[in-house]
């Protein structure tokens, strides 16, 4: 019998709607959400941040942290944010393990493109969600000033007062000029750093293997598990891949497959429809069964066993 087909639920739209209530946002037509986090343990607990975050998203996200800390793994880097940061989280990006401290301050938006692309088209800022990661540095965040802290701080005020507050048919207008605004006061403090920033062709040529790479894993992973794939896309050899990324992020070519198939592996198991032989045939694993040992390889668990922790 033909297991029941699923969609992998990190290919598809998130909802900004459903997720403003769990995190406690405010949300306009499912395109455009930010949460205001002033006492995280009132709000929200980092079990259910956690769940929400812990998977590559489908959408841009900025986070402002003007007091506190932040701690999480991107693209399996662990990374400690202190207060006055601003971090980018692109489509491309893998998040895991996110932590708040519960006396911090934090400003997260997330939008998608399509919500980016309708507001302006008139500034290359707006071009890609690529271009939201600081091109000098792999990791994507900003060490601000306390005046670009302050300026930052009240663009992201006024955007989540427009958010927040009714306006009746004029709401989107504001909503919009907000985010224009807040965009441009982006595009200012990035290019202060690039313009003052240098790197080596050398390494401008790994990162930008390493960020193509990771751009053609979450596209094609699901279906291809091989490093020889990735290596070919990129017109270099398996070894060059693998030694560029372990020089990069400490990881090979192969870790960095077999982590994203257990990440996505973990998300469609949690689905309450899903049988494992579906999500075996929805990550191209030839039976269950092989399947099922290279989950518990990496996990140690068997599928049905993690299953039973959810």
């Amino acid at each position: 019998m033909k297991s029941k087909h699923i969609s992998l639920p990190l290919e598809v739209q998130v909802d900004l709607d459903k997720k403003k209530k769990k995190i406690h946002g405010y949300c306009w037509e499912n395109k455009i959400m930010m949460v205001n986090y002033t006492r995280l343990s009132e709000q929200t607990s980092e079990h259910e941040w956690e769940q929400e975050f812990a998977m590559r998203l489908d959408i841009i996200c900025c986070i402002l942290v003007t007091d506190g800390t932040l701690s999480l793994t991107i693209n399996y880097e662990p990374i400690a944010i202190e207060k006055s940061t601003l971090l980018f989280i692109s489509p491309f990006d893998i998040v895991e393990k996110p932590k708040l401290s519960e006396d911090g301050r934090y400003f997260v938006l997330m939008f998608k493109k399509d919500f980016m692309d309708e507001t302006s088209t008139s500034i290359s800022f707006y071009g890609t969600p690529a271009n939201f990661i600081p091109q000098t540095e792999r990791v994507p965040f900003l060490k601000l000033t306390d005046s670009e802290t302050f300026a930052l701080q009240r663009r992201f005020q006024t955007l989540y007062f427009y958010l927040k507050e009714e306006r009746g048919d004029m709401k989107k207008y504001f909503i919009q000029s907000a985010f224009y605004t807040l965009g441009l006061e982006f595009l200012y403090v990035i290019n202060s750093r690039n313009s003052v920033q240098q790197t080596s062709g050398s390494d401008t040529r790994k990162n930008s293997i390493v960020r193509s790479f990771i751009i053609l894993l979450n596209e094609h992973c699901t279906k291809e598990h091989s490093p020889a794939f990735y290596a070919e896309k990129l017109f270099i050899s398996v070894q060059y891949l693998s030694l560029i990324l372990k020089e990069k992020t400490n990881q090979t070519a192969g870790d960095w497959i077999s982590n994203l198939l257990i990440l996505r592996a973990k998300a469609l198991l949690k689905a309450p429809d899903a049988s494992i032989a579906a999500v075996a045939e929805a990550l191209n694993f030839s039976d269950q069964s092989s399947f099922g040992k290279f989950f518990k390889k990496h996990t140690g668990l068997t599928p049905k066993g993690y299953i039973s922790l959810q």
